[in-house]
């Protein structure tokens, strides 16, 4: 999982520019697309409140009523898959029709996308799990090989075409990169979490913690997007030094010179 040292360099760059790239096009993105990530993301929060409060009675009057609460917990589980799901495929389907200036509607890009992340996704899983009952750490490798599958099944038109496999073109521009693809989850991962419990002092729930929780919640929504388009920018700079092999190469199928802009 150690890096080269001049991988680390160029691993050090890469996350610097990713990060400045972001920020860039947080804004841009935000205002084309305002109506509709405000009200999914408004949606997200009032279901995710729902779930809380439902939480909270169930404990609170019906403690002993197991199923009720195994229930309420795989709808919330469920609704947060589709949510983030959903979010991942507008946005890098919008960053990637401005690669490419070409458009498409957030419906289109849904229903276009939403089986396949699907199906790669429990292919992801099942990796990870294989690995899992021996050691976490390979199974944590694996994972960090498998890092770009997503991005690869919504930007790459070679997967929609068939001609290459989400997974082994993620593994191929992982390799050598566990370093980068590790710090990248954890930027990824741990922004929005810690940077909104900071302002809400880790109670999200509306009925005890109004201000907080009306505070957090356009700052949640920013940072979900910045970490969405810096994982983006790390992508895209990956998918720049290790590009596919000519021979599964289409050149009917649009291709981003090195020097474009990432969104």
């Amino acid at each position: 999982m150690t890096d080269s040292p001049t991988a680390q360099i160029s691993s050090l760059r890469i996350l610097r520019n990713a990060a400045r790239d972001a920020s860039r096009t947080l804004w841009p993105l935000l205002r084309a697309r305002a109506p509709l990530l405000i009200g999914l993301h408004a949606l997200a929060f009032a279901a995710d409140q729902y779930f809380r409060f439902a939480e909270e009675t169930a404990h609170r009057r019906l403690s002993d009523n197991l199923g009720l609460m195994v229930t309420n917990a795989s709808l919330a589980v469920s609704f947060d898959l589709f949510w983030h799901s959903t979010l991942f495929i507008l946005i890098i389907q919008a960053c990637t029709d401005r690669k490419h200036g070409i458009t498409t509607s957030p419906l289109e890009a849904f229903m276009r996308h939403v089986n396949s992340l699907a199906i790669e996704g429990t292919r992801v899983i099942a990796r990870i799990l294989f690995w899992t009952p021996f050691l976490l750490l390979p199974a944590l490798y694996q994972y960090l090989r498998l890092f770009f599958v997503n991005f690869i099944v919504v930007e790459d038109p070679r997967y929609d075409a068939g001609q290459i496999s989400a997974l082994e073109r993620s593994r191929e521009m992982s390799r050598g990169r566990a370093g980068l693809c590790f710090i990248a989850l954890l930027i990824g991962t741990l922004t929005e979490p810690i940077l909104s419990g900071w302002i809400n002092g880790g109670e999200i729930a509306l009925w005890h913690n109004p201000v907080g929780a009306l505070l957090s919640l356009p700052v949640s929504l920013a940072l979900n997007l910045w970490t969405l388009l810096f994982l983006f920018s790390v992508f895209e700079a990956l998918n720049q030094l290790h590009p596919v092999p000519a021979s599964a190469a289409d050149p009917a199928l649009p291709t981003t010179p090195p020097t474009e802009a990432v969104c």
